[in-house]
């Protein structure tokens, strides 16, 4: 409790200070800052959109994709802002009347054999923390093996789904707004899988997405974060023209369009404490 109340303070003690927005200046003015969330309420996105949109310039990420590639960046507004999610959680749907309303384009990462299916997302068990963490530096057959005890099967379709519906990826779709590129097909973390794996989950993924969703896929999320020079390899001989991480910081020029930088926001953080991570004060707190 007395940990939440010094945090809150904190948090808006840098807001008032305005250091903050002093980061923003000086480190984001003329660089991109790609933000990423997983599965955050239709509310707190919204409020989240907003807060952002009175200190960013929101961009579509294949506009940025299309002038990185052209050499032309400076085209962009200064403080460009890109949003994105991963995963395709089926409330993402919910998302699309904040979408609307703030007229904000957001590139959506979605597993290819999870969505439109009642398969399941092994990231969406309940497990502690700590032992999330430890699960995912084991090989993928040992850590699947392990999810099983939690009720986690791969290939197993469930009452409940986990992923967007057909009908909701094109729905979302139509409305000029969302786009969707590739996360996988099935989440695995590449750098625990072998190289056949990697390169099949890379190469498969593009194409069962260019074929359910009729449209070129172009873009790549490394799940987890994780890769390696194997999997930037896979992923440019895959035909995908950028590929994005969650190594933390800003793109510009010189950034690798394969090794793209996120900045990860907090799917049920405060509005505060989002602004502060979208500048990426946030690594150096200590809470």
């Amino acid at each position: 409790m007395l940990r939440n109340i010094g945090k809150k303070i904190a948090v808006r003690a840098l807001l008032i200070s305005g250091v903050v927005k002093l980061r923003r200046i000086f480190f984001q003015k003329k660089k991109v800052t790609i933000l990423l969330l997983h599965d955050p309420t239709p509310e707190s996105f919204s409020s989240l959109l907003q807060a952002l949109q009175q200190r960013y310039n929101f961009v579509a990420l294949e506009e940025f994709i299309r002038l990185k590639r052209e050499g032309k960046l400076y085209r962009l507004p200064d403080y460009a802002a890109i949003m994105t999610l991963d995963d395709g959680h089926k409330n993402n749907y919910r998302l699309l009347g904040a979408i609307k309303k703030h007229s904000v384009p957001v590139t959506i990462f979605i597993c290819s054999e999870i969505v439109t299916t009642h398969r399941h997302f092994w990231s969406n068990y309940s497990i502690p923390k700590m032992q999330l963490e430890a699960l995912k530096t084991l090989p993928n057959s040992e850590m699947l093996a392990q999810l099983r005890i939690f009720g986690y099967e791969k290939l197993k379709e469930y009452p409940e789904r986990h992923g967007l519906s057909a009908q909701e990826l094109s729905e979302m779709a139509a409305s000029g707004l969302v786009d969707f590129q590739s996360h996988t097909c099935f989440h695995p973390i590449l750098t625990q899988v072998g190289a056949a794996e990697s390169k099949y989950e890379i190469e498969q993924s593009k194409k069962s997405l260019e074929q359910s969703l009729q449209k070129s896929i172009t873009g790549f999320a490394y799940p987890n974060g994780d890769y390696g020079s194997r999997e930037v390899g896979y992923v440019e001989r895959a035909g995908y023209k950028y590929a994005v991480t969650v190594d933390e910081g800003f793109n510009d020029e010189n950034t690798n369009i394969f090794t793209l930088q996120r900045i990860c926001l907090n799917d049920t953080g405060s509005e505060q404490e989002n602004i502060i991570k979208a500048t990426g004060l946030w690594k150096y707190l200590k809470f």
